[in-house]
């Protein structure tokens, strides 16, 4: 069986495009069919001007947890996060140690910055019309902020305002630009 040019040249282009369809199609089954498990969220200002409307903020990670952190002199530490998807169960534990363990998500941490996971998994993105006015509430501390995360390792899924997803939140505020 001999191919000609323009079969081998339509395969060539087709390939990467099959490829990436596949990518989201797995990355799309694996955001909407894993726990979501939701956390509290704190402002927090990088200062970074090249990251355009990401809102990003730490986790509000229980302060028990903190305290009983089983891998502080660890090289390696994750946060193992389980039980009631809208109050979890979380530690921190050794990253290599968690195949033993049963972990619903886990989020690799870093050590010394309070063990918030690297930026990734910090920032959400905002529409330009409301960015400012829920950067200004998250760091007012005028509405409960939350975020929901899936998968291991962790990623954030949605972003809750007083127990609403953004989307429906936004809904009734009016929108608010940046002055140029």
């Amino acid at each position: 069986m001999k191919l000609d040019k323009k079969t081998i040249g339509l395969v060539t282009l087709a390939l990467p495009l099959v490829v990436m369809a596949g990518m989201v199609g797995i990355n799309h089954h694996h955001m909407n069919n894993t726990t979501e498990y939701r956390f509290a969220i704190e402002g927090y200002d990088p200062r970074d001007l090249l990251r355009g409307h990401f809102m990003t903020f730490n986790y509000s990670w229980p302060e028990d947890r903190m305290a009983a952190n089983a891998c502080a002199d660890a090289e390696t530490c994750c946060a193992c996060i389980s039980g009631d998807p809208l109050n979890p169960d979380m530690s921190f534990v050794v990253c290599e140690d968690i195949p033993e363990l049963t972990c619903g998500a886990q989020m690799p941490v870093m050590h010394g910055w309070n063990y918030q996971p690297e930026q990734e998994a910090r920032q959400v993105y905002i529409s330009e019309e409301h960015a400012l006015e829920l950067d200004r509430r998250l760091r007012a501390g005028e509405n409960e902020f939350s975020v929901g995360i899936v998968g291991s390792p962790a990623r954030v899924k949605e972003l809750y305002i007083d127990g609403k997803p953004v989307r429906e939140f936004v809904k009734d505020m009016p929108p608010v630009r940046e002055a140029r």
